[in-house]
């Protein structure tokens, strides 16, 4: 029997394998593993975790670690594909349903998806917050989303008030409803050099295609347009389907060409 000190996960910055697993890692931040006085280092990340043991046989601790490292996702595969989406709107503007029409169109591509909103005040017009979750594996983190990838703003007039980019991941997409070019947002937000920035007049075109300054559909297909997480023509399919249960041929009509002018003209600067 080989006494095993302890087993310790934690979200502080790792130090890389260089003896177990040289190209698998679990999805973790920091893991060390102590066995008789001897450590070595995973890559890892989570909250703290000790577990400890009085002692454990060679033969289990040696399955154990195998299914450890062996039964986990390579480095850059399924986890690195999870897509975060922050929706940023006042009430009425549908950023509700066009989370969920994202995640009901991936849901339909056999990805694992959540669409959660956050809401303020119950009234037409208060600011709200709605998040998007897609992967190709199961997503174990059920919480609102602090670091996205995306960012989508439906009203404008949420930047002096809000911190739409806060917490943005440096690579990430910002997507605004407005009818300022590409550059001139990108001075207004002062987002680095690193962040894509997305501009589509959604208000406009919803007013000439549905009559109404709902800008929901247009601002799904400029994400279609500048992320490529969601095929447009999947994000058309679906909608048909969500939007035939409670509305007419003219209204689904009218939508599906808002998807459309808004994927043909989106800008990016």
């Amino acid at each position: 029997m080989i006494p095993l000190l302890a087993f310790i996960i934690d979200t502080r910055e790792s130090r890389l394998a260089t003896r177990i697993g040289p190209s698998r890692r679990p999805p973790f931040t920091e893991a060390a593993l102590c066995i008789a006085g001897m450590e070595e280092s995973l890559c890892c990340s989570a909250n703290v975790l000790r577990l400890s043991y009085a002692s454990i046989s060679l033969r289990y601790f040696r399955k154990m670690l195998n299914q450890l490292l062996y039964s986990l996702p390579e480095r850059g595969d399924a986890m690195s594909e999870l897509v975060e989406i922050r929706w940023h709107a006042r009430a009425g503007q549908g950023a509700v349903t066009a989370a969920k029409l994202v995640a009901d169109t991936a849901l339909l591509q056999g990805r694992y998806v959540q669409a959660m909103p956050e809401y303020g005040p119950e009234r037409t017009g208060a600011p709200l917050k709605a998040f998007t979750r897609v992967c190709d594996d199961p997503i174990e983190v059920h919480n609102n989303i602090v670091h996205p990838k995306i960012v989508i703003v439906l009203d404008e007039t949420l930047l002096p008030i809000i911190n739409v980019t806060e917490g943005l991941l440096d690579g990430g997409i910002v997507i605004l409803n407005t009818r300022m070019s590409a550059k001139e947002a990108r001075e207004v937000l002062k987002v680095n050099d690193s962040i894509k920035v997305a501009v589509v007049d959604a208000s406009g075109i919803a007013m000439d295609t549905i009559g109404r300054d709902i800008p929901n559909t247009p601002i799904v297909g400029a994400l279609s347009a500048v992320s490529g997480a969601i095929p447009v023509d999947k994000i058309k399919e679906r909608l048909i389907v969500t939007f035939g249960k409670k509305f007419g041929q003219k209204i689904i009509d009218a939508n599906l060409e808002s998807v459309t002018r808004a994927y043909e003209e989106v800008e990016v600067g």
